[in-house]
């Protein structure tokens, strides 16, 4: 994505819509097969979803969303992207995804507090687009034990899709694929394995 890794030095979105027009692009210029599947994790859940409802041409095999409610259970404070510094960092901090040596370095926080801002906002800033229309995929919905999500929000995402869902709680908080990447990547494969053969 832009304004991260190998594209670090490329402008930060200004709304969720630029983040999803510019993951089709990327996409559209690595797949050439229609057997693949999608999996989005937070932000990347919502691009995810907006992505293959709004694209003409994306149809993947199946999707998976990781650490985000339903669409209409989303809502962030429209402030969190306009406090202070300090203030900020102690919003970032509570969510357990950034490693703490991020924190202790001025010279890394002065890189990393713009593109944690951008995220904030288009988050903040997003519009959900019509629910008319549902996306076809069956989906398959990974949550922490510790986000405090309620089932609700979870089971809301049948009237997203004309698909099935299956959800599954994984111990830990918001960011709790980085301590179950073996368990999510075995739930995966098992996921993926009818579209293989």
């Amino acid at each position: 994505m832009s304004g991260r890794a190998g594209r670090f030095s490329e402008g930060l979105y200004n709304s969720l819509n630029e983040a999803v027009l510019d993951v089709q692009l990327q996409i559209n210029k690595k797949i050439s097969s229609s057997n693949y599947a999608i999996y989005g994790h937070s932000m990347g859940a919502l691009i995810t979803y907006e992505l293959i409802k709004q694209s003409q041409t994306l149809s993947p095999k199946h999707v998976f969303i990781s650490g985000l409610a339903a669409p209409r259970f989303n809502h962030i404070s429209q402030d969190i992207h306009l406090l202070p510094d300090s203030l900020f960092i102690d919003e970032v901090k509570k969510l357990n995804g950034t490693p703490p040596e991020i924190f202790e370095n001025n010279e890394l926080m002065a890189l990393f507090l713009p593109v944690l801002r951008s995220d904030f906002k288009i988050i903040s800033e997003y519009s959900e687009t019509s629910t008319e229309k549902k996306i076809k995929q069956n989906l398959n919905i990974f949550y922490g034990s510790d986000e405090g999500m309620k089932a609700e929000s979870i089971l809301a995402w049948r009237e997203y899709t004309e698909g099935t869902i299956d959800s599954y709680e994984i111990s830990g908080d918001h960011f709790f694929v980085n301590t179950n990447y073996s368990k999510i990547c075995d739930l995966i494969k098992g996921a993926i394995f009818p579209y293989l053969y």
